[in-house]
């Protein structure tokens, strides 16, 4: 392709893709990577999975190497405002120069790849790529790798890492994973590599179990027996390899959890001299933000993307003497049951509404699921936006991170574009 392609080219390539959906896999990836010069075997990544937490965990290890003066780079899904959220360096989406050019290159040897595979590369594979593209352009010296689903067939698996971290499991994505916790460990222990140090936030000891056996050749470090942070006064006390004591503004006890798997991450960075000093790089954490996720906004509103039974726990445990009406909206392939189950404790009210994209439940049938669960009053809306002119606070609006995106692009669209609060 001679002509610089637009951003209107881009997703219409990128549109032309999605017939293929999900395809678990590294063959495509590992042809992509080699065509395109191979640029993951150029970076530094620190390489994250897990059910839950991981973005988080992501946004506060980015943002405190950023802190500790590495060119950091992120990439993370889904977006929530702005497409090119996906990529960011030091806090920031790239532009969208940065992301054509990447995208140029990758549409540029689509038929090689097709000639050696028989396949077309998926949307997640493009995307993927043209992360290792930007990441090896833009010079950056560390790369915060966030899994897209799973691990083991994850095209993030396409990276040699500095270190894993595997957050949490808990069931989600349906059967893409398997049917029983074991087995979605199992396809997220697919990440660990040998000599390759793993940090581990699952505390059931049967999964801790086979996450060990996954990394017998590898270091590892447990949350609870090899590290752990705890709330002390206004601060939170890290124990690890040293005693680290910061701050921290992301909301709910699940992150003070997240940030020792953060802080561990930059001791073991220190250790490989990637970082000069995790004590340094920690001071950083206090900056850290992820948007979406128990995000508050004016009026008494809270915003979170929780859309499976244990982010949905933790959310609820968050607020013990708060009660909010929720208005929520879910995607029909989630276990939706169990997962409003956990809003009991907090909810008075309940308002089902829709989502704008096809895998949404319908409103009125999330509001007929709510109610077999839920004692308050369960109804449905036509939109956030009708709802919330009509309630007054506090709301908590919850259920999908594609409901938070909608939310955040109409009431706090800055909010959502950076991962820290640093300038």
């Amino acid at each position: 392709m001679s002509t610089k392609i637009t951003f209107s080219d881009a997703e219409k390539y990128l549109d032309s893709l999605l017939v293929f959906g999900i395809k678990l896999g590294l063959e495509n990836m590992i042809q992509l990577n080699q065509l395109l010069g191979d640029p993951a075997s150029s970076l530094k990544f620190v390489h994250v999975a897990g059910t839950n937490g991981k973005g988080s965990t992501c946004a506060m290890i980015a943002t405190a190497c950023k802190y500790a003066g590495l060119k950091t780079g992120f990439y993370s899904s889904p977006f929530l405002v702005n497409f090119l959220e996906r990529w960011r360096i030091n806090g920031s989406p790239i532009n969208e120069s940065i992301y054509l050019d990447a995208m140029q290159k990758i549409i540029a040897i689509e038929d090689e790849l097709v000639e050696r595979t028989g396949v077309k590369p998926t949307y997640f594979e493009v995307l993927t790529a043209a992360a290792l593209l930007i990441f090896k352009e833009e010079k950056c010296e560390v790369v915060i790798w966030e899994t897209g689903m799973g691990g083991r067939l994850d095209a993030t698996n396409i990276a040699n890492p500095l270190l894993t971290i595997i957050t949490n499991i808990a069931m989600d994505h349906g059967s893409y994973l398997g049917d029983t916790l074991e087995e979605v460990a199992k396809e997220k222990a697919g990440i660990i590599k040998d000599q390759v140090p793993l940090i581990c936030g699952e505390r059931k000891p049967e999964l801790r179990k086979l996450f060990a056996e996954s990394a017998n050749n590898s270091t590892q470090y447990f949350i609870d027996s090899d590290f752990t942070s705890a709330q002390v006064d206004d601060d939170i006390l890290y124990q690890g390899k040293q005693e680290i004591n910061y701050k921290l503004r992301l909301l709910g006890e699940h992150q003070v959890s997240n940030s020792s798997l953060a802080i561990k991450a930059l001791e073991v960075l220190e250790d490989q001299g990637l970082l000069e000093s995790a004590q340094i790089a920690a001071r950083g954490l206090q900056y850290a933000h992820w948007p979406g996720r128990i995000q508050k906004l004016p009026n008494d509103i809270y915003v979170d993307g929780a859309h499976n039974p244990a982010a949905m726990e933790k959310l609820s445990s968050c607020f013990p003497n708060k009660k909010f009406t929720v208005i929520c909206g879910m995607m029909e392939d989630k276990e939706i049951i169990p997962t409003l189950e956990k809003l009991v404790p907090i909810c008075t009210k309940f308002i089902a509404v829709p989502i704008k994209i096809p895998r949404a439940i319908k409103a009125q049938d999330l509001a007929i699921s709510a109610n077999t669960v839920l004692s308050c009053s369960c109804e449905s809306s036509s939109s956030w936006e009708e709802t919330l002119k009509q309630i007054s606070g506090p709301v908590l609006i919850t259920g999908s991170l594609y409901l938070s995106g909608e939310v955040l692009s109409k009431l706090a669209p800055d909010s959502a574009l950076k991962c820290d609060i640093l300038e």
